[in-house]
């Protein structure tokens, strides 16, 4: 097998892993926030962009919206940056290893905001539950 289909089946894996993960990871982030936002009262929207498109749109199309447009930059960024190193500076490894960690280190950071979302969820539940989940005395 020639280097070039070598590099191409290892990019359409690495594209392919990559945009699962984006998706997975973002699509628990949506889940938290409309859990988080919907049903806790005292949970609101800390960005102020994604708020006020939740304003504007409505949260379910707020977040539909906001979630594929973010998924696809993401994919975009990584593939056109990608493509440059090798195109431009001949770094066929270099652009998978880039496009790789673009991929991961943008799912790693929609998978912290899923736990952080499920913690302050948690955190808020147990406040607001405190009395009735507290184990009696004696």
């Amino acid at each position: 097998m020639d280097t070039e289909n070598a590099w191409r089946r290892a990019n359409v894996t690495i594209r392919f892993y990559g945009i699962a993960f984006l998706l997975g990871t973002k699509l628990a982030d949506v889940v938290t926030t409309v859990v988080g936002v919907r049903y806790v009262p005292t949970i609101t929207e800390a960005n102020p962009v994604a708020d006020w498109v939740f304003i504007e749109w409505g949260l379910f199309t707020g977040l539909t919206v906001l979630g594929f447009g973010s998924v696809l930059l993401a994919v975009c960024a990584a593939e056109l940056f990608g493509r440059e190193l090798k195109r431009r500076f001949g770094l066929p490894k270099t652009a998978l290893f880039a496009q790789a960690s673009i991929y991961l280190m943008l799912s790693a950071l929609f998978a912290v905001v899923s736990v952080l979302n499920g913690l302050l969820i948690a955190d808020q539940l147990a406040h607001v539950l405190g009395d009735t989940l507290a184990i009696p005395d004696g």
